[in-house]
């Protein structure tokens, strides 16, 4: 809708006034200020302004320094050269490092998975193939305390290999759950430090915007 300007005075005080008014026509604008108690002398359209000549003028701004030239607009490092070269080193490994820190937590999660039931089973292989009992395999299996009646049936060599059986059973699990625990902590401990690394090399590369004079190169930060 557009604006007008009332001209005109008010009829308390008979004092030259103006104002804005929003109305469909100079009629409308008219009979508002009347309305209002002003006398109207005038009414006047106030134009808005043109929005393509707004943008030509932005791109085209007169270099103040040497009046001559245009100022350009111009995508430009923040930072030197050196700078911003120490950025990319910082963000390109550190992009590197983060993948490498998500593959190493898959395969440590999955190989620790996948080995969670590994010596159970060659514990039992090995005591079978030995001739031991299926009744005394299920107790190391199950974790279950082996009498010294069923290891007085045991020859020295089946003796042995139950003894070697349980230790593998007890502490296999225990050392993969270990490692897997490193491994876990050290892809973190690489994902962590590659996002501070490629944090600094983002702040080290950053761009900004300038209005650069073709003429005499006069810079002026445009954000």
């Amino acid at each position: 809708m557009p604006k007008f300007k009332i001209y005109g005075a008010d009829s308390n005080t008979a004092k030259d006034i103006s104002v804005e008014v929003t109305a469909d026509t100079p009629m409308d604008a008219e009979s508002i200020a009347l309305d209002r108690g002003i006398f109207v002398s005038r009414v006047v359209e106030v134009m808005p302004p043109d929005s393509s000549h707004s943008c030509q003028s932005l791109a085209n701004i007169t270099c103040k320094v040497c009046d001559q030239g245009v100022m350009r607009r111009r995508t430009v490092h923040r930072l030197s050269g050196p700078a911003v070269t120490v950025g990319y080193i910082f963000l390109i490994p550190s992009i590197l490092g983060m993948i490498i820190g998500g593959v190493i937590m898959i395969i440590t999660i999955v190989g620790t998975i996948s080995t969670s039931g590994l010596f159970e089973d060659v514990a039992r292989d090995q005591m079978a193939h030995a001739g031991i009992s299926e009744t005394i395999i299920s107790e190391v299996i199950n974790d279950h305390e082996i009498s010294n009646t069923q290891r007085d049936e045991l020859t020295d060599d089946q003796k042995t290999v139950l003894d070697n059986s349980i230790q593998s059973v007890i502490l296999g699990p225990m050392a993969t759950q270990t490692s897997g625990v490193v491994g876990i902590g050290f892809s973190i401990f690489i994902i962590i430090a590659s996002i501070v690394g490629g944090l600094i090399g983002w702040l080290l590369t950053m761009k900004k915007t300038i209005l650069k004079c073709k003429a005499c190169g006069a810079v002026i930060n445009a954000s």
